[in-house]
This record gives structure tokens, C-alpha cells and sequence, in this order.
């Protein structure tokens, strides 16, 4: 009998804690949080990578404001500097000119700023060069430009027995027939042939 009591309240304990008494109505039940969920895990900020672009004129400081220029930096083209021509015989070569040497004769006749222009005595090319720098006899030049002069019409055929050369700065261009100078004064070299095949033409009637 008293097995039989303590197997009854063995299985009436049982029960009792299966099944939890109910809460009277206008009550609250509390729960009861397990200590390791009351810790909320700290969200950490992702790191910074490399890939992020950065933008080049938000990093740049920003440039002064530039002075406002004064009168006194102003002055005509003419005046300021000057514009030279020279003329250099055939043999001459466009990179012969930019020697600083080549120029030690008349260095000092020219300033930094200045313009040259230089043309051969047969006006095959147009140099045109910058003076960066001048000492007594010496020029530091830089090239502007080069222009190869070419002719728009066709140069006129001559006969074989006439000859077209250039005869320097004073006589220029000569015509010569059997190799003997026949006429000479011409400003170009088609002007001269030109003379030659009609002197030709002039002979053969």
C-alpha cells in the first residue's frame, strides 16, 4: 500500500510540472530569459578597403586666387620683342641653325624673346625659331616651326644642253648654256628654266 501511494504521488509530481499552473486573468506571465541570450552581440563596422575610389579634387586644396595683372606687364608685340630675318646660303641645313654656336657672330644683337626667321637664298624651307637664352657668343634656341617651300606650278623642263643654278645672294638664279653663263638675276628657279626653254625655242628657228 504504501508502494502504491509513492508511485501516485511520483506520477501526480510529474504531472505537475508538465503541465504549468495558468495565470489568473489581469496577470502578467514574467519569462525567464537564459543568461546567455541576455548578452545582444556588438555589431562591428565592416573595415575599410582599398577598392574605395577616392575623388582627386575633393582630396586637392583648392588654388589661390590668382593676382589680377598689373599695367605694368603689358606692352605691344613690336616693342617688346624683336622679329628677325636671316638668310642663309643653300648649303646651309635647318639643323645647322639650331647650334647655338652657329649664332656667335650677331648673339649679341638678339634677346631672349625674340623671333628669328630664317630662309635659304633659294627659298626651299622657312625655319622659324625662338630665342630662350642669350651669352656672348652663344644663342640657346628652341624650333617653333618648319615649313618645306614647294612650288605650285611644275618646274618647266629645260633643254640638256642648258643648266639652272643658283649664283648666291646678288646674282641669284643663272641660266648657263654649254656651261658658260648665259643670264643671270632670276628670283626663282622656274623663272630661269623658264628663260632657258624659250631662249631654246629662240635659237632653234
Amino acid at each position: 500500500m504504501a508502494a502504491t501511494a509513492a508511485a501516485t504521488k511520483k506520477k501526480t509530481g510529474s504531472k505537475a510540472k508538465s503541465k504549468p499552473a495558468p495565470t489568473p486573468a489581469g496577470e502578467v506571465q514574467s519569462q525567464v530569459i537564459a543568461p546567455e541570450l541576455e548578452k545582444i552581440p556588438e555589431v562591428k563596422d565592416a573595415p575599410a578597403t582599398d577598392t574605395v575610389e577616392k575623388n582627386p579634387l575633393l582630396d586637392r586644396p583648392l588654388d589661390p586666387k590668382a593676382k589680377s595683372i598689373n599695367v605694368a606687364r603689358v606692352s605691344l608685340l613690336e616693342q617688346a620683342r624683336n622679329t628677325w630675318l636671316v638668310n642663309v646660303d643653300m648649303n646651309t641645313t635647318p639643323e645647322q641653325c639650331l647650334d647655338g654656336s652657329f649664332w656667335e657672330h650677331v648673339a649679341k644683337l638678339m634677346q631672349p624673346g625674340d623671333n628669328i626667321h630664317i630662309l635659304p637664298d633659294d627659298m626651299s624651307w622657312e625655319q622659324v625659331l625662338h630665342v630662350c637664352g642669350q651669352e656672348p657668343l652663344f644663342l640657346h634656341v628652341v624650333q617653333k616651326s618648319f615649313y618645306k617651300l614647294v612650288p605650285a606650278t611644275a618646274p618647266t623642263i629645260i633643254p640638256s644642253r642648258y643648266k639652272v643654278q643658283f649664283a648666291g645672294a646678288h646674282h641669284k638664279w643663272r641660266v648657263l648654256r654649254d656651261d658658260k653663263p648665259l643670264k643671270d638675276g632670276f628670283a626663282t628657279a622656274d623663272l630661269a628654266r623658264r628663260y632657258a626653254a624659250n631662249h631654246q625655242a629662240a635659237v632653234a628657228r
